[in-house]
């Protein structure tokens, strides 16, 4: 078979691969500090108790497929890949529901078969979500709910009346375990609705009271303010006008634009779509990574930079352009101290500035800094205060840090504690086997290359965790 009827035949799969082959690019080269500093805030303990504290708010099924998911990015290149399995996923799931609708609006006509420009409108949402991603505020949770709820609704019924007692049923579940997004459900009932005009807005209205009154209902239930129940509790870190507007732009683009599919596909003739679609697919591929703004990853970048020990491409960076907050001006005179362009004693007294930890990102960094200049109380005060931070969810990354200053202070049974839970991971779990026995046999400590020497220094020094 040649290779241009092979491409005719099967360029749809192929184009769906080589965008995730594309997002798989962008996050593994281009920004694979975000998939750290996601993974950095985030605990997966495989626990019963774990399942059933998520299970407790709404939404609470996406957040533990969302944390659960986030563990890969410990490894770059899982990370990279489930960002990528995620959004083809997202995108093949609307072309489901494109050719759903366009076979609706069809109604037998020779032209819906034709009409296979508009494809490519099906990638839109996903552009939306990889513009959405580059707010840090955006997390997991958010993602796995927009994926799972189209899933649902790929497969359900919205055409009769069984369908509608379902949807019935299904709003109350998915506003529970995946969020809001189960405001989609009553749109896809009235857009996808077979009935008159007025009984489809009614059904519509009634649909979104229920979803509305979920929503208010759980109020009752749950410790969380109404305005984090609307917008999602796990949603966003943070209240932010822009990320709630983006995010219901995308719920709307993926009930809308199968809906549009499905009237475009079948009016217009295949040259339009083409067009459109085309049009559409290069807008998309040009606007989603400028959701993406370095300026705000200056300290997640520097973190990651010094969590993985590459002092000289900190080095190189700071050389070219001078960092602009303190904590990573602090890595940067770290980098000049080992190559010798800076005194240990000026950094010692840059270490002592006030006001340094105001993120989770630099409380991150301070922790590294104290750690590797024998500053083992501070480093601890600085994990402490990275992961308090964070929201929802402790760090594995900080746990980690506070086993090792807890060994090095000499309490064992509070190192046993955090390393208990981080027993329960997945990426930390032989490292803390490790620890285990260290802190089961303290006299190993001193023999071990770096928690020996800084228990010798920690002896010797005055406790400045209150400096």
């Amino acid at each position: 078979m040649k290779i241009p009827s092979i491409l005719k035949r099967c360029w749809k799969p192929l184009l769906t691969l080589g965008f995730g082959g594309l997002l798989f690019l962008f996050w593994m080269l281009r920004y694979p500090f975000l998939l750290l500093g996601k993974e950095e805030v985030t605990l997966f303990l495989w626990d019963k108790e774990f399942l059933r504290e998520r299970l407790a708010a709404p939404g609470g099924l996406a957040h533990y497929i969302g944390d659960f998911l986030t563990q890969f990015f410990y490894d770059i290149r899982l990370g990279a890949l489930v960002f990528a399995l995620l959004f083809m996923v997202l995108q093949w799931m609307v072309w489901r529901l494109c050719k759903r609708w366009k076979k609706k609006h069809a109604e037998g006509h020779e032209q819906e078969t034709k009409a296979t420009g508009v494809y490519l409108l099906s990638f839109i949402p996903s552009f939306i979500l990889w513009f959405l991603t580059g707010d840090l505020n955006v997390q997991m949770t958010y993602i796995v709910a927009v994926v799972l709820a189209t899933a649902l609704i790929t497969i359900m019924p919205m055409n009769n009346k069984a369908g509608t007692i379902i949807i019935v049923i299904a709003i109350p579940l998915t506003y529970w375990f995946l969020g809001p997004v189960a405001v989609m459900l009553p749109f896809c009932v009235f857009l996808q609705s077979g009935h008159t005009c007025r009984s489809a807005i009614i059904t519509f209205v009634a649909l979104m009271l229920l979803a509305i009154l979920c929503v208010v209902g759980s109020w009752w239930f749950v410790p969380y303010p109404l305005n984090q129940l609307v917008q999602g509790i796990h949603y966003c870190f943070w209240d932010s006008t822009s990320s709630a507007v983006g995010e219901l732009l995308l719920l709307l683009a993926i009930v809308a634009i199968p809906f549009l599919c499905g009237k475009i596909g079948n009016k217009l003739g295949d040259k339009a779509c083409w067009f459109v679609g085309v049009t559409c697919f290069l807008l998309g591929l040009l606007l989603a990574p400028r959701g993406f703004h370095d300026s705000d990853y200056e300290e997640v970048e520097y973190d990651a930079l010094l969590r993985c020990d590459l002092w000289q491409t900190i080095y190189a960076k700071g050389k070219a352009n001078i960092p602009s907050t303190m904590a990573c001006r602090l890595i940067f005179g770290e980098a000049l101290c080992r190559k010798g362009e800076a005194s240990r004693s000026e950094m010692m007294n840059a270490l002592t500035t006030n006001g340094v930890m105001n993120s989770q990102a630099s409380a991150f960094i301070m922790s590294e800094l104290y750690f590797m200049n024998n500053m083992v109380n501070k480093s601890q005060y600085a994990a402490f205060e990275a992961m308090q931070s964070g929201f929802y969810s402790k760090s594995a990354r900080a746990l980690r840090r506070l086993v090792e200053t807890n060994l090095v202070t000499g309490h064992y049974k509070v190192a046993l504690k955090y390393i208990s839970l981080l027993e329960e991971t997945l990426f930390y779990r032989s490292w803390a086997k490790k620890m285990r026995t260290l802190a089961e046999h303290p006299e190993r400590i001193d023999d071990h290359p770096t928690y020996g020497p800084l228990r010798l220094a920690y002896l010797q020094s005055e406790d400045e965790l209150f400096y």
